[in-house]
């Protein structure tokens, strides 16, 4: 290891702050890093939910986003069936909800599950 003497000859001069890293520039890597984050948590629960909902409810993961807390997801379905079940098919739903985050909880990579809201709308028709 150099000397302090040896050091003043290749610098000139020591500073308090010599041999301290720089600090790190805030260009927004965390917050992109974070989007990252919250992107792939979104999308492990849109698999896990394609994979456990029950066949008999007709209903379809169309996405799944992040609400105004991250600590939340809301899961947005599409109904295959008659728009006017809408209220009787979110009541099973939501009778459901527990399961549902219990084996979100189970697939995902995180220490606490988010909760989930649901909405379901009627399945889009057309080309």
């Amino acid at each position: 290891m150099p000397k302090r003497d040896e050091i003043r000859d290749l610098v000139g001069e020591l500073h308090p702050d010599d041999g301290v890293p720089p600090p790190r520039r805030s260009g927004g890597g965390e917050r992109r890093s974070s989007e990252r984050k919250l992107r792939a948590l979104c999308s492990q629960v849109r698999r896990t939910l394609e994979l456990i909902l029950p066949a008999d409810l007709e209903l379809r993961v169309r996405d799944v986003i992040p609400d105004a807390d991250p600590a939340r997801l809301i899961v947005l379905l599409e109904s295959a069936g008659p728009p006017g079940e809408l209220a009787a098919l979110h009541a099973r739903v939501e009778g459901l909800a527990p399961l549902l985050r219990r084996e979100v909880a189970h697939a995902i990579t995180r220490k606490r599950a988010p909760d989930l809201s649901y909405r379901i709308s009627p399945a889009r028709r057309g080309p």
